[in-house]
């Protein structure tokens, strides 16, 4: 009986899911190119397990990774889209003229823009979506990214 080795450089889900884990942040699987968990309970099925990660990634090598967010993972995501009609890049700037410069902090570029992160405050923090701008949305439930 021969027994199957992953190697973390043929499951790109694993080896991201690796080092965000080991950041104590809880991840799961997306559909691949699309937010939809892969799993039944979605965010709720979020792991810092490497046991489970090594089993997603067999399951679905070519899935996105997913990271809830909020106050259980300890962050905040500004959502800022551009196409179709928006601006968010503009509408930020707007922001930035007004109140100043955001944190030093982590970024990830996305289809329509980006998504940048921040610890969450501690406190219940409302989700809001086109407010105070309408491309602008802080924070998301679930951030999903490749």
């Amino acid at each position: 009986m021969s027994t199957l080795v992953h190697t973390v450089k043929d499951h790109p889900i694993l080896l991201a899911g690796l080092k965000v884990i080991s950041k104590g942040k809880r991840v799961f699987p997306c559909v691949p190119n699309h937010k939809n968990p892969a799993t039944q309970q979605g965010f709720h099925d979020a792991t810092l397990d490497e046991a489970t990660l090594h089993q997603w990634s067999t399951k679905w090598p070519d899935a996105n990774l997913g990271m809830p967010t909020g106050e259980a993972n300890g962050l905040i995501v500004l959502d800022v889209d551009c196409g179709d009609n928006k601006d968010g890049e503009a509408q930020l700037a707007k922001l930035l003229t007004e109140h100043g410069p955001l944190p030093e902090t982590l970024e990830v570029r996305t289809p329509r823009g980006r998504h940048i992160y921040f610890r969450h405050p501690g406190v219940k923090v409302p989700s809001r979506t086109n407010h105070p701008l309408p491309v602008i949305e802080l924070p998301k439930l679930v951030q999903c990214f490749r």
